[in-house]
């Protein structure tokens, strides 16, 4: 009888061994799983962050260049036909030009720098301070001063920072 109690009681250890072995195992099982699905997760974000930011700097890329290729066409353009209109104009002052006035069509025909001094001066030498400022400010201003001040709820009264 006493060996049944002894191989009875090295059962029950050796199961609650097993039950603790097992307990355990599947514990170690649904942390490695846990840590697995978050690890992919994380390098799935990742890499689709990193998709979207190329995708939308690709895009950025296009746009800005078929931008600028449009603005250098239009430019290319401008720049042919500013060329044209002067050629035109320079012919048609030397053709026009009387014999009498052949000092001051020269002077035009020259392209002398004095004459367009002024002119540049008016263009590229503007003081930045003589620009006005846009009146939808001063409207703004007007606006900002007429607006009533905000009510204050009952129950911040009592508040000691409000006072």
């Amino acid at each position: 009888m006493v060996l049944v109690c002894y191989v009875g009681t090295q059962v029950f250890r050796a199961w609650l061994t097993y039950t603790q072995y097992r307990k355990q195992k599947e514990k170690d099982y649904r942390s490695a799983l846990q840590s697995r699905r978050h690890y992919l997760i994380q390098t799935g974000l990742r890499q689709w962050i990193n998709t979207v930011t190329l995708q939308e700097e690709r895009r950025t890329r296009a746009a800005l260049h078929a931008a600028s290729q449009h603005v250098y066409r239009s430019n290319q353009v401008a720049i042919k036909w500013g060329k044209h209109w002067l050629h035109l104009v320079k012919t048609r002052r030397s053709t026009r030009a009387a014999p009498g006035l052949s000092g001051v069509a020269s002077h035009h025909r020259d392209g002398n720098e004095k004459s367009k001094a002024p002119l540049y001066r008016a263009i590229v030498q503007r003081n930045p301070n003589d620009l006005q400022k846009p009146n939808f400010y001063e409207e703004f201003k007007v606006l900002k001063s007429n607006r009533p001040t905000p009510k204050i709820p009952s129950f911040f009264v009592d508040r000691q920072y409000l006072k």
